[in-house]
């Protein structure tokens, strides 16, 4: 069984770092999609060095990704 893992974001990229810095190698997570919620700090930017097979990054350009992130759930 695959599990996943979405977390969303808006303008708190180093505390979704520090999460992901946790998680990201976790055996039982096999992808973890992070949301971001049209942040107006760098959190795209800064979460971008996170991006590999496992770890997604996404990016909306409105504030509306919450409905987004329990349409991927």
């Amino acid at each position: 069984m695959k599990t996943g893992m979405v977390i969303l974001n808006y303008n708190d990229g180093r505390l979704v770092a520090k999460l992901l810095d946790e998680v990201k190698d976790y055996d039982v997570i096999d992808l973890i999609v992070v949301v971001d919620n049209a942040s107006l700090d760098d959190s795209v930017s800064y979460l971008k060095k996170y991006e590999s097979n496992k770890v997604v990054i996404l990016s909306s350009k409105e504030n509306k990704v919450m409905l987004m992130a329990i349409i991927l759930v």
